[in-house]
């Protein structure tokens, strides 16, 4: 109640690492990280096909492809799919690591490697990204936008990621308006997404989607990105 004070007080004052809280009880600090601990578990995620316990969706949806494969659709995170193997990841940095194994790609994959522990991308705004995650204290070298989040510490360089971001925080969700799948609830901050969704998880019902698909004539990938279309046809040169 009064912290001008504290210098006054001649007993050990006991302090929260995760707030500003202090007390010279020591029961009454334990008591008080319980509710870190209570605010902690109350977010972690569940798989549902082996109850695994998670504190990302990005952790527990990586959890579904590689350990649960049948169950992909529940997954609203792209998905990443080698063309030559059975492999598949969210995680885009997973998977052009894991195509350098094949050599009819590696050789024509161009990677940018961060200069700070070797992890590999193919886009600059994706490196961009892991630097401001995992290296900050050299976020002076990014040159794009850095959108920040006005509730917490989070930071990236990717719009739509502070979007999803910001749809966490309750004073802030009911701002953001999403796109809900009728077939599986994922939701999405735009159509586009939606759209992309539609036609990689739920392709029978790929007639209610308004946009342009673009379907390879060489196999049955289909997708609602031009780039995306465009990019995979190079397969099959």
């Amino acid at each position: 109640m009064h912290p001008h004070l504290i210098a006054s007080v001649s007993r050990k004052i006991y302090e929260c690492t995760h707030c500003t809280y202090k007390t010279i009880m020591k029961h009454h600090l334990t008591r008080h990280m319980s509710q870190h601990y209570k605010t902690a578990d109350s977010h972690k995620l569940r798989c549902v096909q082996c109850d695994a316990v998670f504190t990302s969706k990005q952790t527990r949806d990586e959890h579904i492809v590689r350990k649960h494969p049948n169950s992909v659709a529940s997954v609203s995170s792209k998905i990443h799919q080698c063309a030559y193997c059975t492999y598949q990841t969210i995680i885009m940095a997973n998977f052009t690591r894991h195509m350098l194994k094949h050599p009819e790609t590696a050789n024509g994959y161009k990677f940018i490697t961060c200069i700070h522990c070797n992890s590999i991308y193919k886009r600059k705004i994706n490196l961009d990204n892991h630097i401001l995650k995992q290296h900050s204290e050299y976020m002076a070298s990014i040159f794009r936008k850095i959108h920040e989040c006005t509730k917490c510490s989070y930071k990236t360089v990717i719009k739509t990621n502070l979007a999803r971001h910001m749809s966490k925080h309750r004073e802030t969700a009911d701002s953001c308006k999403f796109s809900t799948c009728v077939h599986c609830n994922a939701t999405f901050k735009c159509k586009v997404s939606l759209g992309d969704h539609m036609v990689r998880k739920h392709p029978d019902f790929i007639g209610s989607i308004s946009f342009k698909i673009y379907e390879c004539m060489h196999c049955t990938y289909k997708t609602r990105r031009r780039g995306n279309f465009a990019r995979h046809a190079l397969k099959h040169l």
